[in-house]
């Protein structure tokens, strides 16, 4: 169990850590760059129910 947790804690912390400071020098680019991820989330979702649809 030990050889799973801890590895998993430090690759947490570490995503954290790095995460936050990706943020932080992202700066105004920020909700463009989530404002992009979120209308390309949709035209997947749109074309996979059109894929679904045929």
């Amino acid at each position: 169990m030990g050889a799973i947790t801890v590895p998993a804690l430090v690759y947490g912390l570490g995503v954290a850590y790095f995460g936050g400071r990706l943020r932080q020098q992202l700066g105004v680019w920020l909700p463009r760059i989530e404002n992009l991820s979120a209308g390309l989330m949709i035209l997947v979702g749109v074309g996979n129910l059109l894929r679904l649809a045929s």
